[in-house]
């Protein structure tokens, strides 16, 4: 099983980017239809989209990103590998990009090359939350709780609003034992509006495991 509730989507960052670059460059692209069909869950349709905006715009890091995430909801990964990495051939300060790759060596079970790939994606911005709470899934691998519930609260911190971040969140708090914020974090994720609130409780009643 891929776990793909523990999977950061990155599609909602690259839409609502703040930076002034790349809202220029999201400004080019006409990604309204595709992120409303991929929030909708219609994500065959987004990704026909992205696949034919990237035909037109060969160098735009930002649909090549978005087009990655679409494959990885397909659970293609190859071709989310490739979409990546020439996001990053274009930019390789795409920290959007730079986490994808890490996504997908994740899926390959490749943690160590995914952690660095977070790392990288950290040190490109330090305020990316998104790669702190994808660190958050390796560590849940690797069975280190405490660092898993440390990089999850800065995680947290950066961006309180994410439900995907705080899901995360609560199951590695669950793993480390504390159920008091286990149970704060459940309801943070169910308040933001995450979707798999029940695969998180199977979790918890040992139903369902992050590991291999």
């Amino acid at each position: 099983m891929r776990n793909s509730f523990l999977i950061v989507v990155l599609f909602l960052s690259l839409i609502s980017c703040g930076n002034g670059e790349k809202s220029d460059l999201t400004k080019q692209l006409d990604i309204t239809t595709a992120s409303d069909e991929y929030l909708k869950g219609n994500v065959d349709a987004a990704n026909s989209l992205m696949e034919n905006y990237v035909v037109k715009e060969k160098q735009n890091e930002y649909a090549w990103t978005l087009l990655g995430n679409t494959y990885i909801a397909l659970e293609d990964d190859e071709k989310a590998r490739n979409a990546f990495d020439n996001a990053v051939k274009i930019d390789p300060n795409m920290e959007e990009a730079v986490t994808g790759l890490g996504i997908v060596e994740r899926m390959a079970g490749n943690y160590e090359k995914a952690a660095k790939l977070y790392e990288r994606a950290i040190e490109i911005n330090p305020k990316y939350a998104e790669a702190y709470s994808s660190l958050v899934v390796i560590y849940l691998k690797q069975k280190e709780f405490a660092k898993a519930t440390e990089v999850g609260v800065k995680s947290y911190e950066l961006d309180k609003g994410n439900p995907v971040i705080a899901a995360n969140l609560c199951v590695a708090f669950h793993y480390a034992g504390d159920s008091i914020s286990r149970e704060k974090y459940f309801n943070e994720a169910k308040i933001n509006g995450y979707k798999n609130l029940a695969g998180i409780r199977e979790i918890i009643d040992g139903e369902l495991t992050v590991f291999d």
